[in-house]
Order: C-alpha cells, then structure tokens, then sequence
C-alpha cells in the first residue's frame, strides 16, 4: 500500500464511554463502545446477552439519537 492508499483507504474508528456511580456498598455501571470497521457486516451487534425488554429499548434509544443528530440520513 502507497502512503497515498493509506489515506483514502477505508479503516476502523472505535469510541467508548462508560458510566460507574458508587451506590453506598455497590456500584452502578454501564459502558457502550462503537466500532466502525471497513470489513464486516453492518448493524448493530450486542457483544454480551441482552434481554429483549433492553435490547429493544437499546436499538430506540439509538435510533432516536440518530435521526436527531443526522435528520438527512433518514
């Protein structure tokens, strides 16, 4: 690959946030990590076992921000 390739060549972007409160004698937690990747399947794709009371509530949260964020993409 050609110095130039390497710029306009697709690539992957990763970006993670996670959220920890302590709770008296426990913690709360949450994390969320987006992957970006020129070579797989695209979707939405749950890392761990989600219910499906979550999952669903999961995917509306996302679409929902989506549509807010990129109107012309919908």
């Amino acid at each position: 690959m050609t110095k130039a390739e390497s710029y306009t060549s697709p690539g992957e972007l990763e970006v993670s946030s996670s959220f920890s409160k302590h709770l008296g004698p426990r913690f709360a937690g949450a994390g969320l990590r987006l992957q970006f990747h020129y070579n797989r399947d695209p979707g939405i794709h749950f890392k761990t076992s989600v219910s499906d009371e979550y999952r669903n509530v999961i995917l509306h949260g996302i679409s929902d921000a989506m549509k807010e964020r990129f109107p012309r993409l919908t």
